[in-house]
């Protein structure tokens, strides 16, 4: 089945629950997708360097699907680290960013907050 949606370029997305893909497939972006424990594996880094050539006209990121349960652990500080490293990134490319997720702690996030 051929889909009739224009293309609407390349989408980089981070979230734990497949949503997002699928809605913008059907609206014509070809999508990337990793969940934010993928962020920092190798995969994660394959992803940043597609970024900083410029692959990408999207930037979505979904806050993590159970963040107010997650434990802080070491890569705690890493992970929002590389998120905002992406976001400031896709800014400077001229990609369109989308940080979507609930009230709470990553809006208050100092490095966050600056970024934003």
């Amino acid at each position: 089945m051929h889909s009739t949606a224009p293309n609407n370029g390349k989408a980089l997305i981070v979230e734990d629950i497949r949503v997002a893909d699928v809605e913008l497939r059907s609206r014509g972006y070809e999508c990337d997708r990793i969940t934010h424990n993928e962020l920092l594996s190798t995969a994660g880094t394959v992803y940043t360097g597609r970024l900083l050539r410029g692959d990408y006209t999207l930037l979505w990121i979904s806050t993590p699907n159970e963040w107010y349960v997650r434990i802080h652990t070491k890569k705690f500080p890493v992970h929002w680290q590389r998120i905002q490293h992406w976001i400031q990134k896709a800014f400077e490319i001229g990609s369109k960013i989308i940080l979507f997720g609930p009230p709470g702690f990553v809006w208050k996030m100092p490095n966050i907050k600056e970024t934003i």
